[in-house]
């Protein structure tokens, strides 16, 4: 087979949907090398087989706070958040830079508990018979 019958069948075979035989390097050509791939990633120029966006994860709002860790006197209620707005993808950082996911404040409920109470009445006793 000569060279010019080797190209056109190389022609003949691209022809479908899609593919435009001008295109194809004709054998006589010296081949072109690809461009190496930092290259592409500086001309931004995307492949996407070979690039990924790397995505920088990022916190929710705060959730309501929850209710008292007590039923009377003082404790803590909490109120957390997620980091999934938007989730860290392909080696994207996580969100602890961004400060912490929970938080925590004291809540009072007003209520005095029993405990507390019956001392109290007890002191009142005390001190209304002296």
């Amino acid at each position: 087979m000569s060279l010019g019958a080797r190209a056109q069948s190389r022609v003949r075979a691209a022809r479908g949907p899609g593919l435009d035989p001008a295109r194809i390097p004709h054998p006589s050509t010296k081949a072109q090398t690809a461009p190496p791939l930092e290259r592409l990633l500086k001309q931004r120029l995307v492949i996407p087989e070979l690039c990924v966006q790397v995505v920088n994860g990022g916190y929710t709002s705060w959730s309501s706070w929850g209710t008292c860790s007590v039923t009377c006197a003082s404790g803590i209620w909490t109120r957390s958040r997620s980091c999934s707005n938007p989730a860290p993808q392909h080696k994207g950082a996580d969100c602890t830079s961004l400060g912490a996911a929970t938080e925590t404040s004291s809540c009072n409920t007003g209520i005095m508990c029993p405990s507390e109470y019956a001392r109290m009445l007890i002191l009142m006793l005390i001190v209304d018979k002296s």
